[in-house]
């Protein structure tokens, strides 16, 4: 971001620039204050040059980020967790290992989660059965639950008809119900204490209810991202949520990793949605901004485009 004017006057005169800033990983070991300044310089030399231009007050400015982070103080090797259950885990960088005798996979990203895909009792053609208690799958659940570092896991029922959140004290289960798509509804279904905080609760909430009634919580919009995630073929069968102060990853790192991020927790979820103009909503999804600022730019929309248009003023 610190060369965005420079590759604006390269660019001339763009209809949609992509400005992408330092990542919050790079600059993890940095004072807020050093970030902070370094973000206002940079923005500083794009309005000046907008202004040289005189396209500063014909110019849309979004700023947002993709993820929250959270400080780390313990590292843990999440996929030596699995390996007690799983022997054979194949992990990054050790990706030669068992590739072809491997029992299950762990991969680590933004250090505060972890898919795992393992095999089903069968082998890898069945869906693992994560809520059975006799099954190797259902014994990981247990022991990730019951690791310190753990906060919540997330799963795959083997059925098929939804999705599971479970942590050491209760569990939800999220299915989705007919319409699924930008009319989709949810029912919710908690057992034990619910691991977004909170009462029990067992109803059909739409999209929308479920981003205003977990707004001010813990997780905000938890369940309608759990559902997101997993429309991805690539998701695994059971994802791993650090608890704050943790990461999964104790090696293999190329710099101090001091930040992590990819949990379902406010800290995580939550990110700016800064414009020059004046947004229509309060609240937005960021994969709202880019139809939204589409919309604004008048630009037609292109076919299956994820997210919904939100007003700018």
């Amino acid at each position: 971001m610190v060369e965005a004017d420079r590759v604006l006057a390269q660019l001339g005169d763009p209809q949609l620039a992509f400005v992408g800033g330092p990542g919050r990983e790079s600059v993890a070991s940095r004072s807020r204050a050093w970030v902070h300044r370094r973000f206002d310089h940079a923005l500083q030399r794009i309005l000046d040059t907008l202004a040289r231009r005189k396209q500063a007050d014909d110019t849309l400015i979004v700023i947002s980020s993709d993820h929250g982070q959270t400080t780390t103080h313990s590292h843990v090797d999440i996929d030596a967790v699995v390996a007690k259950v799983y022997p054979r885990t194949v992990c990054y960088p050790k990706i030669w290992r068992y590739c072809l005798s491997a029992q299950a996979a762990v991969m680590v990203s933004g250090n505060s989660m972890a898919n795992v895909y393992v095999q089903g009792e069968g082998g890898w053609h069945e869906r693992p059965d994560f809520d059975s208690s006799t099954s190797q799958a259902g014994q990981l659940k247990s022991v990730l639950l019951e690791h310190e570092a753990v906060e919540h896991v997330i799963y795959r029922k083997r059925d098929g008809t939804g999705y599971v959140l479970a942590n050491r004290d209760g569990a939800i289960c999220i299915h989705p119900e007919p319409g699924h798509g930008s009319a989709a509804h949810l029912r919710l279904c908690s057992s034990g204490k619910s691991p977004l905080g909170g009462d029990g609760i067992c109803a059909s909430v739409s999209k929308e209810e479920v981003a205003q009634s977990t707004a001010n919580g813990e997780y905000p919009d938890a369940p309608w991202q759990i559902l997101r995630f997993f429309d991805s073929a690539r998701a695994g069968d059971l994802v791993i949520c650090a608890r704050h102060g943790f990461d999964l990853r104790a090696h293999f790192e190329y710099q101090p990793h001091n930040g992590s991020h990819g949990g379902l927790h406010r800290d995580h979820i939550l990110v700016p949605a800064l414009t020059n103009g004046r947004w229509a909503s309060e609240r937005m999804r960021t994969v709202d901004l880019f139809p939204s600022i589409l919309a604004a730019l008048g630009k037609p929309m292109p076919p299956g485009l994820d997210g919904d248009v939100v007003g700018i003023e």
